[in-house]
């Protein structure tokens, strides 16, 4: 069973009373609070992190199926403004549209890059931000899915920078198109559990890697692999965690129009025949005022 259609979150930090809602069956009463601080990073097993490169031995199939040979989804995500943002390509990137970018710049394995002046846009009231960088990384553009909703059970493979340490865990998606709303922004959102759910609670220490998201997460990144195709993409960005540790992250796939029209959209080039009007212009008048 899904959540119900629409789910009220906080501002930055600050818990909600708990609002009681049916998830696979299981009754339960969450704080549910904003990802937006400065602290922390993906959370595995109640205790660790992950600060090391996943590859294929730690999630299958991990080191193939991208863009390029020697690329994975972790070369992706990197910092800003005391958070998290997805490098998408063509010069873009996208993070939560709640984390601060007043800092102006923007850290992608080791480089730090200034975000262009006024380059920021975003699809209505959805909890995304894009934004353009001053030079481009050496980098493929990402695969992004168009996929709305991602499929109940898939896994995902969350990545956030939090507190300045980059991580990633695992995790199974719950629910599926969800409305979230995080202060002023509202979006169609997908949630995963941390652990396996049970009528006994979450055991969580038998889940390799099961991870949740953790504040300075916002605006991280959620892969997926299709086996049908044998390819990654990006299928959602960190958002959100309650207090079971269950994350939610804005479903791209709602949003994927958006994200290709912004990434790929330029001012086009004039129409010969535009082109040629000045100097057609300039010629007719040299010859009307040309001496004998």
């Amino acid at each position: 069973m899904k959540l119900l259609s629409f789910i009220s979150f906080t501002p930055p930090g600050i818990k909600y009373q708990p609002r009681a809602f049916l998830f696979r069956g299981i009754a339960s009463l969450l704080a549910l609070i904003a990802l937006a601080e400065p602290a922390g990073a993906v959370l595995v097993d109640d205790a660790s992190y992950q600060t090391t490169a996943p590859t294929s031995a730690s999630v299958p199939n991990w080191d193939v199926g991208w863009s390029q040979s020697g690329v994975t989804g972790w070369d992706y995500v990197g910092a800003v403004g005391g958070a998290s943002g997805v490098y998408l390509g063509n010069g873009w990137v996208i993070t939560a549209a709640h984390v601060n970018l007043s800092s102006g710049t923007y850290t992608l394995n080791g480089t730090t890059y200034a975000i262009v002046a006024e380059s920021t846009v975003s699809p209505g009231s959805a909890d995304l931000t894009m934004f353009r960088i001053s030079s481009e990384p050496q980098l493929p553009a990402l695969s992004i899915s168009s996929s709305a909703p991602i499929s109940f059970s898939t896994q995902v493979v969350m990545i956030g920078y939090g507190g300045g340490a980059k991580s990633w865990g695992v995790n199974t998606v719950t629910a599926t198109h969800v409305q979230v709303t995080v202060s002023a922004y509202t979006s169609t959102d997908f949630a995963t559990a941390y652990g396996t759910p049970s009528s006994q609670g979450r055991n969580r220490m038998t889940v390799i890697n099961s991870a949740e998201a953790v504040p300075g997460d916002s605006g991280g990144g959620a892969f997926a692999y299709n086996s049908a195709s044998g390819t990654w993409s990006l299928v959602g960005l960190i958002e959100a965690v309650d207090s079971n540790g269950d994350t939610y992250f804005v479903q791209l796939g709602s949003y994927s129009t958006f994200i290709s029209q912004t990434m790929y959209s330029s001012v086009p080039e004039p129409a010969l025949p535009a082109l040629l009007l000045p100097v057609a212009c300039f010629a007719l008048w040299r010859l009307r005022h040309r001496r004998y």
